[in-house]
């Protein structure tokens, strides 16, 4: 087997020191709230894209599975999921080789591919992954490990953003059992389940039972690390989620603000962390309908976010398309379309062209050029976000339908009417897929497409599918049904 050379060896000592600067923890952001949850520290993120070396890498794959492994993590924390992948899966296959496929050496590989496919929406595979580890846990541990209830907690995770709810809530009692097992009443671990199934409870609207455990880790985590600690953080910023969900708006700020002050103390004026209680604050304060004060807040996030993540990071495009969002209710439109449009450009640099969230800044952006008076420049971005929506939510989805009758409403601005028959047929299809089906979710399908049809002159069809969409809302709700807007 060739041995690395000289260089190759200077580059992968820098490579591990300049990862061991990154402090990877790849289930870090997974058990924080959000893909966006992982942020890469300053020094570790230059050092990674000055000493990443995929062509050295994968050269001493054999040699060194674990540096791999760590060079896919890195490029992860990055948010450059497509180099990271392939050193992830390449790692795993060599730690394999060296093991065997039951061994316990395989659980940091499994994880750190596992955290990727959850960041990227891949949950089908993820679930695999980390099935597989729990059974190597559960081989080699007893119940109460620790391994085997992390294992459990990741897995209920990742079915809760997959939106199997049942299955979530059986996998968090199983953990919940196994902590009164280990009698661990005021652990981090035991904490760290109360939020993440005080969430799960949340997406099931069960707000009660969501504030019970909420509460309850925030309790715990006062009595341990006291009233100002760091890790009180994360439980006040779920718990201002649930309350503003109840529209509990103003008691949500007050633990926001509580959070925030205890930010600035521990991480400093600069620091991510406070960056994104303060987006959370942002959100807050646009719910509370004050776009003003919500603006001011984002421009405390934005240069925290670009100086961390580079101008065309990810986290920046989802701080600029919120504050793009505050310009256009403050009707300061000129720096809402620049907004959106730079957040696009940051889009389209980082993703395919059919990512759903390009969509939606898309058809966002065509809002603003629809209220400025600029139909032709609405009618290219609605174009393009249309043919996204149909490959992804399929021909009867309300947002299809949605986006098809602000198109046809332009096209009738512009004279277009080649183009209203072209959209007229493309509708009487989706419309005639539609039929049969019973999910509550059709009906806002059938009253969009009815509407669009009474737009196209068509009054003798729409009125069928406005007898649908009463039909739909009148039957009985089936059981497990979770439909709705994405």
């Amino acid at each position: 087997m060739t041995r690395p050379g000289p260089v190759a060896l200077t580059l992968l000592v820098a490579l591990v020191l300049a990862l061991g600067a990154i402090k990877v923890a790849w289930w870090d952001g997974a058990r924080d709230s959000s893909p966006q949850a992982e942020a890469p520290y300053r020094a570790g993120r230059i050092s990674a894209r000055e000493l990443l070396d995929e062509g050295v890498i994968a050269g001493l794959v054999y040699d060194q599975p674990d540096l791999v492994n760590s060079g896919g993590l890195a490029w992860k924390k990055l948010g450059e999921y497509d180099r990271a992948r392939p050193l992830l899966e390449t790692a795993l296959v060599a730690k394999e080789r060296e093991l065997g496929p039951d061994h316990v050496g395989l659980l940091p590989h499994l994880d750190a591919l596992a955290g990727l496919l959850r960041s990227t929406g891949n949950y089908g595979p993820c679930i695999e992954l980390l099935e597989r580890k729990l059974a190597i846990c559960r081989a080699h541990f007893p119940p109460d490990h620790a391994d085997v209830i992390g294992s459990l907690d990741d897995l209920a995770l990742v079915h809760r953003l997959n939106r199997n709810f049942a299955r979530s809530e059986a996998l968090y009692a199983q953990v919940l059992a196994s902590h009164e097992q280990a009698q661990a009443d005021n652990s981090e671990s035991l904490v760290n389940t109360l939020v993440n199934y005080g969430h799960l409870l949340l997406n099931m609207s069960e707000y009660p039972a969501s504030y019970a455990m909420f509460n309850r880790a925030l309790v715990l985590t006062e009595e341990r690390e006291g009233s100002d600690s760091p890790q009180l953080v994360r439980n006040l910023r779920a718990m201002a989620y649930l309350l503003q969900a109840m529209d509990r708006h103003d008691e949500a700020l007050g633990h926001l603000r509580r959070a925030v002050t205890i930010n600035e103390s521990t991480d400093g004026p600069q620091s991510l962390a406070l960056a994104k209680t303060l987006f959370f604050l942002a959100e807050c304060q646009e719910e509370m309908d004050d776009p003003g004060a919500a603006l001011e807040t984002y421009l405390r996030v934005l240069p925290i976010r670009e100086r961390e993540y580079g101008a065309e990071g990810v986290e920046v495009a989802y701080t600029i398309q919120n504050m793009a969002r505050c310009y256009n209710r403050l009707g300061r439109y000129s720096e809402a379309i620049a907004a959106f449009e730079r957040v696009i450009r940051i889009g389209e640099s980082k993703w395919a062209g059919d990512h759903s969230d390009l969509a939606t800044w898309r058809r966002n952006l065509a809002r603003v050029f629809e209220t400025v008076g600029r139909p032709a420049d609405a009618v290219r971005e609605l174009g393009r976000a249309l043919a996204v929506y149909e490959q992804k939510l399929g021909p009867t989805h309300w947002v299809v339908a949605d986006t098809q009758r602000r198109l046809v409403v332009l096209h009738r601005q512009l004279g277009h009417h080649e183009k209203l028959a072209a959209m007229q047929l493309r509708v009487l299809d989706g419309l005639e897929r539609s039929l049969g089906s019973h999910e509550p979710a059709l009906a806002d399908s059938a009253d969009a497409y009815a509407d669009l049809l009474n737009g196209l002159g068509r009054a003798d069809l729409a009125v069928t599918f406005e007898q649908r969409a009463r039909q739909v809302r009148a039957a009985p709700v089936r059981a497990g049904f979770s439909g709705g807007q994405p």
